[in-house]
């Protein structure tokens, strides 16, 4: 097998983890590796995978993503999102909690919260922004969970905005970078390849056939995009367009997300450890 590029690696290990901690996530939980396994990591692979993330609830089979395929039962789709903001990473007045922060109210409405992998990085939202830092000493990465009330949700439509808008700033070392990535229905892995190659994963809206019996042959791969990082905040927007690389299908469809986050680069079992301090704040959707 090829080995993938490494920026294709580092993204797949971080989508699966990602997604796999969210999948019974809620407004309630504090533990937030709940049916988290994140896959063995050998060297080259970046881990499990399904390059977009799969969750599950128990929701009704009728929800449809997927460019219109049947979808397996236990699949939810998340509420349209109806206004531009995600987060502000304002905690709650009543907030014990500032190592994360949750949007929407889990009911009727697009909701969500933060976490990071591994968990050795720090995530700290006490200051009204999300400041994560930390040690890279493998694949590391900040992300987000979808949520309605009976746990995760794995689809979004979001094609009211034309795209991302947030503030962020920082300091990486010389060379390294700050990725962010959009996982679609059409370049997740199906949950119907996971069944048929005796895989176990929870069921979600993919529909990307691997070509052959390894997951990580590069069939299925998310959009991306390089972030500028400085020592001041700056505002960066992006549009679904400058989301690239992804396959099958080039371009981010914005009916069907089905995960979305970042990650500071690694290069592999060679590479070598470095600190990162990246502060995000106004994450919104582009109107």
């Amino acid at each position: 097998m090829s080995r993938l590029s490494d920026s294709v690696l580092q993204a797949a290990a971080l989508i699966a983890v990602l997604a796999a901690s969210c999948v019974n996530k809620t407004a309630d939980d504090d533990d937030d590796t709940t049916a988290a396994t994140g896959g063995s990591k050998d060297e080259g692979t970046g881990g499990k995978s399904e390059t977009g993330g799969e969750s599950s609830a128990g929701g009704s089979s009728d929800e449809t993503g997927g460019s219109g395929t049947n979808v397996p039962e236990g699949a939810t789709k998340c509420p349209t999102p109806t206004t531009a903001l995600i987060t502000d990473f304002t905690p709650a007045a009543d907030a014990t909690d500032t190592t994360e922060i949750t949007w929407g109210d889990f009911t009727a409405t697009f909701s969500g919260g933060t976490l990071v992998y591994p968990d050795t990085v720090t995530s700290d939202v006490s200051e009204n922004a999300w400041h994560v830092s930390g040690k890279a000493e493998d694949y590391t990465g900040f992300g987000f969970y979808f949520s309605v009330p009976s746990g995760g949700c794995g689809l979004v439509d979001a094609s009211a905005f034309k795209g991302f808008s947030f503030s962020v700033k920082g300091t990486l070392p010389e060379g390294r970078t700050l990725t962010m990535w959009v996982s679609t229905a059409a370049n997740t892995v199906s949950y119907d390849w996971f069944k048929a190659h005796d895989i176990d994963e929870d069921p979600g809206f993919g529909i990307c056939q691997p070509q052959s019996d390894n997951q990580y042959d590069g069939t299925c791969q998310n959009g991306q995009v390089e972030v500028p990082v400085t020592d001041s905040a700056k505002t960066v927007t992006l549009k679904w367009s400058d989301f690239v690389g992804g396959k099958p299908e080039a371009t981010v469809n914005p009916e069907e997300i089905t995960r979305f986050g970042f990650f500071v680069s690694w290069r592999g079992a060679d590479d070598s450890p470095y600190d990162f301090d990246i502060t995000f704040d106004n994450l919104s959707f582009l109107e």
